[in-house]
This record gives structure tokens, C-alpha cells and sequence, in this order.
């Protein structure tokens, strides 16, 4: 449940551990730095996927067995489109989830691709309402570091307030003086092992546990794909609308601040 804007003003909100960027989050521990924060907005969410899961099971159980079917998403290396499960079990029974809402809706613009059915949104949807109820929220400080494990905690944030003035104008939230965080991606010695399939592997670099693996080497080694044209078009022309085919809104998305 990570919603992330395309330009750097705000980010909007929501928590999905691989992230939405261009090269997404895919680590198996993310470090969190707060250097300064905006003067409005830009709260910090984490939620447990695990209990998101669980939450999920007594509120619709039909819907948990989407998500643990292969959906496409974009990704950047080899064919442009990878397809994971959101949530899955390794065979040493432990849980890892795979989750970036704009990289699936994107991948939904590139030719050839499966559209999601209905309920496959629906539960993507509520995996982000109760993500939002049972998770926490504030504001990193200076100072303030968070680890986060991205196999069983989402993590997102709430829009900020970002003034693009022109530099040494001295606005409060400008590029210079706004809000800053600091990200590493880890790989710890004791990390899980992951799913062993070819897309897991091709995603990765490598399933075993306790490796250096994720980042951006994977897609270097499978080729760096440039973004779909069709998927370039469609937000071009209109036909593409961010996170339009999510029916949920919810509070602190405001990108007007």
C-alpha cells in the first residue's frame, strides 16, 4: 500500500514493501533516515502484511486466493512485465509479499497483458483499507531511523507539501529546505528464503537466503527495458488516470497542499 505520485512533490498514501518508483524498493530490509520533514503533511505509515492477511481471511476469504495468483506488474529489466503473486509461502513456511499498486495498474496499458478481474482490484483495494486501520502512523523526525522488513511490512506515506521555487528563493519546502529521507536497501545475513521460481529468481537474483540480492542488479543482468510506449501513450492521451482503477480514496492523498 504504497501510492506514489509521479512528479517529487508528495508522495500519497498507502504501504506495498517493493515500492512504485521507476526502480522499485525490492530488498529484503529497507532503511528509513529522517533528515528534515515538510511543513505539511508527509507522515510516515507502516502496516503488517501479515495481520493485513489474517484481517483479510475472516473478511473475505474468497479474495485472499487472488492474491496469491501471479499478476503482472511492470518492472525494468528483461520483457518489461514480470508476473508474482502478491503474497506467497516459502517452502520453509515463511510469508513474503510482493506489492506495488501502480506497477500492476501500469502493466494493465502494455499490450498483451491479462486484465485484472474485478475482484482481483477489490482485494488489492482492501488489502490498502485495512493496511490504513490496523498500521500506524507519524512523522519521521531528524534523526530518526526505521528498519523496516519488506517481506511482511508495508510501508507508505501520507502527501507533503513541496514548493518548486526557483533555487535560493528560500521557500520553507522547497527542494533545498523540504523534506528529505535517506533510503538503503539491505540484505542481512539471516534474511528468508524466497518462492523458487523463475520469476522470483529473474526478480531477485537469487532465492537462497542470508545472499547479497534485489536492488537494481537483477534488472541489469536481465537488461534494462525502457517504459512501454503504449503505457507512455496512455498517459499522454488521458486514457491512463493514476491509480483510476483503484475504487478506494483515502485520507491524506491530496496532492494540493
Amino acid at each position: 500500500m504504497h501510492r506514489t505520485d509521479p512528479a517529487p512533490s508528495c508522495i500519497e498514501p498507502t504501504l506495498p514493501p517493493d515500492g512504485d518508483h521507476r526502480f522499485a524498493r525490492r530488498c529484503d530490509v529497507i532503511s528509513l533516515l529522517g533528515v528534515r520533514t515538510a511543513s505539511v503533511g508527509g507522515a510516515a505509515r507502516v502496516a503488517s502484511a501479515v495481520s493485513i492477511h489474517d484481517e483479510m481471511m475472516d473478511r473475505a476469504p474468497m479474495l485472499v486466493k487472488k492474491l496469491y495468483q501471479p499478476i503482472e506488474r511492470i518492472w525494468e529489466g528483461g520483457s518489461g512485465v514480470i508476473a508474482l503473486p502478491i503474497w506467497a509461502v516459502t517452502d520453509e513456511g515463511k510469508f513474503t509479499t510482493q506489492l506495488s499498486p501502480s506497477y500492476i495498474e501500469n502493466a494493465q496499458y502494455v499490450d498483451g497483458v491479462r486484465k485484472l478481474q474485478e475482484d482481483e482490484v477489490e482485494a488489492i483495494d482492501l488489502v490498502e483499507e485495512i493496511g490504513l486501520e490496523l498500521g500506524h502512523e507519524f512523522i519521521q523526525q531528524p534523526g530518526q531511523l526505521t528498519f523496516l522488513n519488506n517481506h511482511v511490512v508495508y510501508h507508505g506515506r501520507t502527501a507533503w507539501k513541496f514548493d518548486e521555487a526557483r533555487p535560493g528563493a528560500g521557500s520553507r519546502d522547497d527542494i533545498d529546505h523540504g523534506r528529505l529521507l535517506l533510503r538503503a536497501w539491505l540484505s542481512p545475513f539471516n534474511s528468508r528464503s524466497l518462492p523458487d521460481t523463475p520469476e522470483f529468481r529473474e526478480m531477485w537474483g537469487s532465492v537462497q537466503p542470508g545472499v547479497p540480492r534485489g536492488g537494481l542488479e537483477p534488472a541489469l543482468k536481465a537488461g534494462i527495458k525502457e517504459k512501454p510506449p503504449e503505457l507512455v501513450k496512455a498517459y499522454a492521451s488521458g486514457k491512463a488516470d493514476y491509480y483510476g482503477i483503484y475504487k478506494r480514496k483515502f485520507a491524506g492523498e491530496d496532492v494540493n497542499l
